[in-house]
């Protein structure tokens, strides 16, 4: 038996926000002053990433071992997998760096299952002053206060995905006023058109992108991080809903069989099933059993995010995720059957991060603006610093008097 610390900031520890797995030093949990025996192979199971099930992606004993900064762009906005605000603690308290920024603990060996962060946003109709979206919610206003908590945010996102329908109705003024309130978010950005957009203006208000195509359906492919972003244009001129042609299909195929080991994320707006949602499913997307026979012959198409119906769905094919993000601005009532309606309610905004950990996503959905009412665990608790780390010490949690919960 050893005895694992993570409690102790004093020494290497491990941190799982980030999906990534290092080996911490092994010393005495601090805190309550117990200790935490743990069994020698449950901590090589902790530290050493296990492979996906089957094939999906296969991975040499260097590939698992591979350095965090040889993953990830270099440059001020990737200079290492961990983000300033939540580095590793080398020993004595002091951040160890390695090459490129990339912050390390004080470690034996490492093992690495990388990590990105992805905000989603979609469905932000921004409208102009006047115009409906402007008086039943201000669009303009809520995407505002979803920017200003992505920025506040202590581990920023790596990168926004905006999933379409980024204006109400696709007119050059309402494009004007999107980029203007983009302009000023300090993440990178890669957006797709939704039914309620124009291709054609959303090309030109978007044409000093270097992932812009010159014509046809805006799909594009992002390579600048341990997971592929792949985009895909669902939007059919003059139609709400959608549709993916033979062409773009087989550009998915060709673009996919390129690089069979990668983690994919696909991102579009038309959800490629049916949700349940009788309005939404009335005006779905066209070609959805082709884009699943594309995606069930690349399983490293981890995820599908998309947008359109403004609740967060989940749903899946086989081994590949799919899930929904709901608005920036109002969402759509439970409506599953045509007798109940059709409604779209005030809400409260939200978006979605979905963080990649070495084998898959996990999706969260949240509201970005403050709530009414909060409860501060942290301030009701006399020495929150000595109740944390006993916290991150882990199990066990006894109950009743001098219990942490």
């Amino acid at each position: 038996m050893v005895i694992l610390g993570l409690g102790d900031l004093g020494h290497g520890r491990y941190e799982p926000s980030c999906g990534q797995v290092v080996r911490a030093q092994v010393t005495s949990v601090e805190g309550l002053g117990q200790f935490a025996p743990v069994d020698e192979t449950l901590i090589k199971d902790l530290l050493i990433p296990k492979p996906l099930h089957g094939p999906t992606l296969p991975q040499s004993a260097d590939e698992r071992l591979q350095d965090p900064c040889s993953r990830l762009p270099t440059g001020p906005l990737h200079s290492g997998c961990r983000r300033p605000s939540s580095q590793f603690i080398g020993t004595a308290g002091q951040s160890d760096q390695g090459e490129a920024g990339c912050a390390r603990a004080v470690i034996d060996e490492e093992a690495i299952l990388g990590c990105v962060l992805i905000a989603q946003i979609t469905d932000l109709h921004i409208d102009e002053p006047g115009g409906f979206m402007r008086r039943f919610v201000d669009a303009n206003a809520k995407l505002e206060r979803a920017i200003d908590y992505l920025h506040t945010r202590v581990e920023r996102p790596d990168a926004v995905l905006a999933t379409g329908d980024l204006t109400n109705d696709g007119r050059p003024e309402q494009f004007d006023l999107l980029r203007a309130l983009l302009d000023r978010l300090e993440i990178p950005i890669y957006l797709i058109p939704g039914n309620h957009d124009e291709r054609e203006g959303f090309r030109s208000a978007f044409s000093d992108r270097p992932w812009m195509p010159p014509s046809g359906p805006i799909d594009y492919v992002i390579e600048d991080f341990p997971v592929r972003l792949v985009g895909m244009d669902t939007s059919e001129p003059d139609r709400h809903d959608g549709t993916l042609d033979d062409g773009q299909l087989a550009w998915l195929d060709a673009t996919l069989s390129r690089e069979p080991s990668k983690p994919t994320l696909l991102f579009l707006h038309h959800p490629p099933f049916l949700s349940g949602l009788w309005l939404f499913d009335a005006i779905r997307l066209g070609g959805s059993e082709g884009l699943r026979t594309v995606v069930e012959g690349h399983p490293q198409v981890t995820q599908i995010i998309a947008g359109h119906v403004h609740r967060p769905i989940s749903y899946h094919w086989g081994t590949t995720m799919i899930t929904t993000c709901p608005s920036t601005t109002h969402q759509s009532r439970c409506d599953l059957d045509p007798e109940e309606g059709a409604g779209v309610t005030d809400d409260p905004p939200m978006l979605q991060f979905h963080r990649w950990t070495g084998e898959g996503f996990i999706t969260h959905t949240t509201t970005f603006e403050p709530a009414a009412s909060t409860i501060e665990i942290s301030e009701s608790v006399s020495d929150w610093d000595s109740a944390k780390r006993r916290i991150l010490a882990g199990p066990p949690f006894p109950k009743g008097a001098g219990g942490v919960f």
